[in-house]
């Protein structure tokens, strides 16, 4: 699993609701990360740890998305000449997840992101934008 480097976060914490498994708490946070260990055409695993802190007995559930905030793609070789050249790349998160690290208290993120173009382009996924609710408990 790769690692990540929170470039930017901000979160608000909402209490008083009703939530899952009697939560009544809420911290959004939102943010950008930036991607380490990118390789070009492949599906990568990323990970790391984001406030709040919290007790095994206040983490009740996390809810992350994740959207492509920065792609790269650049060709890197010339086809033969009179050949012709298809030019596609694409770009996907294919999963995100937050859940409570037991070791730190922090929650953990992972995500799956997948760079793939044709074989003499170069693409790939160099940051990631973030939405994260976590349901607690005071």
């Amino acid at each position: 699993m790769n690692p990540f480097t929170i470039e930017s976060q901000q979160t608000v914490l909402v209490e008083g609701l009703t939530g899952p498994d009697g939560a009544t708490q809420m911290y959004i946070t939102t943010g950008f990360i930036q991607l380490q260990g990118g390789q070009q055409n492949a599906t990568l695993e990323f990970s790391g740890l984001i406030e709040p802190t919290l007790t095994a007995g206040q983490f009740r559930r996390g809810i992350v998305t994740a959207s492509p905030a920065t792609l790269a793609v650049w060709q890197m070789g010339m086809p033969p000449v009179g050949s012709t050249q298809n030019v596609s790349a694409r770009w996907a998160v294919n999963a995100a997840d937050a859940d409570w690290d037991d070791e730190s208290g922090k929650i953990q993120l992972q995500f799956e992101v997948q760079a793939s173009g044709d074989p003499l382009l170069y693409t790939v996924v160099e940051r990631l934008s973030f939405q994260v609710m976590i349901f607690a408990t005071p």
